[in-house]
């Protein structure tokens, strides 16, 4: 699918509006170091652990308003998923994102974007438009909506990319009382 297609488009604002129904968005201001090769916000501390650093030249600082989703709400919620046996495979990646990730504590995340105008414009907000992973994770379903195919069964990913798989996708979905992937 393509992200521009329309059924992808409806399906984000879709989600946004049953996020935002349910108050897991709020506005704010984003100051933060920003990882443009993989399109990520990331703390002093994850930058480090990724071996990068401030004077990377994809890494850069940013500032602007946008809404935050309300991940620190899903806390306990994203550790049963990581308890389950079968979650999240090979094990060792469980562990790692259990305590690199949760055990610390969830953060709110930067879900919009007014520093960039290309995107999916978030409803109703003329200045914002989704943050690339908001709308990127979304598509898993709506390459697939009206094909019986969501929820998946298996939900097969990159390790580098865990964190927004499994950890920010499920909270999304989870915010909108949606069905989840099934490992």
């Amino acid at each position: 699918i393509r992200t521009t297609e329309p059924r992808h488009i409806e399906a984000c604002q879709l989600l946004w509006r049953e996020v935002e129904r349910r108050g897991y968005l709020v506005r704010g201001r984003y100051e933060g170091w920003y990882n443009t090769r993989d399109e990520a916000y990331m703390t002093e501390e994850e930058l480090a652990a990724a071996g990068l650093s401030t004077d990377d030249p994809y890494i850069r600082w940013m500032q602007e308003d946008c809404f935050y989703f309300r991940l620190s709400a899903f806390q306990e919620r994203i550790e049963a998923l990581f308890a389950q046996p079968d979650y999240c495979l090979p094990e060792f990646r469980a562990r790692e994102m259990t305590g690199s990730f949760l055990r610390p504590g969830l953060k709110d995340v930067s879900t919009s974007r007014t520093t960039i105008h290309w995107g999916i414009p978030v409803p109703g907000e003329d200045k914002h438009v989704f943050y690339v992973w908001f709308d990127a994770l979304t598509t898993y379903m709506s390459a697939v909506e009206g094909e019986g195919l969501w929820p998946a069964d298996l939900h097969l990913i990159g390790k580098e990319i865990l964190r927004f798989h499994a950890v920010y996708w499920p909270a999304f979905l989870m915010a909108a009382d949606w069905p989840l992937p099934k490992k």
